[in-house]
C-alpha cells in the first residue's frame, strides 16, 4: 500500500510567502518519510486554494525532494491553452526527473470559471477538445488544429489583403498513430477519415471567408510510414493498401479531378510501383487485415 498527500494549500491566515514556503518544508519531510505522492488543488479566487498556478509549486518541489512523485489534482483544461500546458507539463516532467503526474479536469465552480470570463456551460467541451490535444493521438486533435486555422483566417482577415497571404497548417496526429499502429491498422485508417472531414471544413471556411476560386491549397507530407513488426510480411502490399485507401478519399478525388488525373492514372502509377492488381471500386472500404508476423507470406 502506497500513502500520499492531497493538499488544497488553502488560505491560513498567514502571508503566502510564508504559506508557501511553509507547505515547501512540510514536502521534504513527505519525501524523507517515505510518502509517495503530493498532490494539489488548482483553485482560483478563492480562499479553498492559494496555488493558483500549481506548476509553480512543483517546479520548486522538483528541486527539493528527490523521491516523492507530485502533480496536480487537477489541472482546469478549460482555463489553459492546451499547447502551452503541454510545453509547462514537459518541463516539470524533466525538471523532476519523471516523477511529474499529471492529473487534468474540467473544473466544477462556477464562480471561478466566471471569474476567467469562461462560459461554464460550454467548459465541458472546451475540456474535451483541450484533452485530445494533450493525448495528440486521437483523430480531434487534428479537428482543433482545423478549426484554429480558420479562426486564424478570419480574425488576421487573410485573403483580402492586396499581396499573398500563406497560411502554413500541419496535421501530425497521422505521423504518431502510423508510428504507434502501423500504417495497415484500423486506427490509421479512422485518423484519415476524420483528416479528410476536417480540411473538408477547413476548406469550405475558406470558400465562405476567401471566396470561392480565390484560393490555392497545397498538400504535402514529410514521410511515410515503414509496418510495425506484426505487420513486415505484407511487403509491397503495405504500399498498395496505402495508396488505395488514400485514393479512395474525397478531398483527394476532388483534387485528381481538378488536376486531370482519372482512377486509372493512379491505378497505373500503383501497379508500376508494386505490380499488384487493380484499384477497388469507388466507395469500397479497403481491406485492413492482420497477419502473424511469425507466419511466411
Amino acid at each position: 500500500m502506497k500513502f500520499g498527500i492531497f493538499d488544497h494549500i488553502d488560505d491560513a491566515g498567514v502571508p503566502l510567502g510564508q504559506l508557501y514556503a511553509e507547505r515547501l518544508t512540510i514536502a521534504e519531510a513527505y519525501d524523507r518519510a517515505g510518502f509517495h505522492g503530493y498532490h494539489v488543488a488548482e483553485h482560483h479566487t478563492t480562499p479553498l486554494g492559494a496555488a493558483a498556478s500549481p506548476a509553480l509549486i512543483f517546479a520548486a518541489l522538483s528541486q527539493r525532494t528527490t523521491k516523492l512523485r507530485f502533480g496536480p489534482l487537477v489541472y482546469l483544461l478549460p482555463f489553459y491553452h492546451p499547447l502551452r500546458l503541454i510545453e509547462e507539463v514537459c518541463m516539470i516532467d524533466q525538471l523532476s526527473g519523471g516523477r511529474f503526474q499529471l492529473g487534468v479536469g474540467r473544473g466544477v465552480s462556477m464562480y471561478e470559471t466566471a471569474a476567467y470570463g469562461l462560459d461554464f456551460a460550454k467548459t465541458q467541451a472546451m475540456y474535451h477538445e483541450a484533452f485530445q490535444v494533450l493525448l495528440n493521438t486521437d483523430a480531434f486533435a487534428d479537428a482543433y488544429v482545423g478549426r484554429f486555422a480558420a479562426a486564424l483566417v478570419k480574425a488576421l482577415k487573410l485573403g483580402t489583403h492586396e499581396t499573398t497571404d500563406i497560411l502554413a497548417v500541419s496535421f501530425s496526429t497521422p505521423d504518431m498513430v502510423g508510428h504507434a499502429f502501423g500504417p495497415r491498422s484500423h486506427e490509421v485508417a479512422d485518423i484519415f477519415a476524420h483528416l479528410d472531414r476536417t480540411i473538408g471544413t477547413l476548406f469550405d471556411e475558406l470558400d465562405a471567408q476567401v471566396g470561392k476560386g480565390q484560393w490555392v491549397a497545397g498538400l504535402s507530407a514529410d514521410h511515410g510510414v515503414t509496418p510495425i513488426p506484426g505487420q513486415a510480411n505484407f511487403a509491397d502490399g503495405v504500399v498498395n493498401s496505402a495508396l488505395r485507401f488514400r485514393a479512395q478519399a474525397p478531398i483527394v478525388d476532388q483534387l485528381l479531378k481538378e488536376i486531370g488525373l482519372q482512377g486509372g492514372d493512379i491505378q497505373g502509377l500503383v501497379n508500376g510501383a508494386t505490380g499488384n492488381g487493380a484499384l477497388p471500386p469507388a466507395g469500397a472500404t479497403p481491406p485492413l487485415p492482420v497477419q502473424d508476423a511469425g507466419k511466411k507470406g
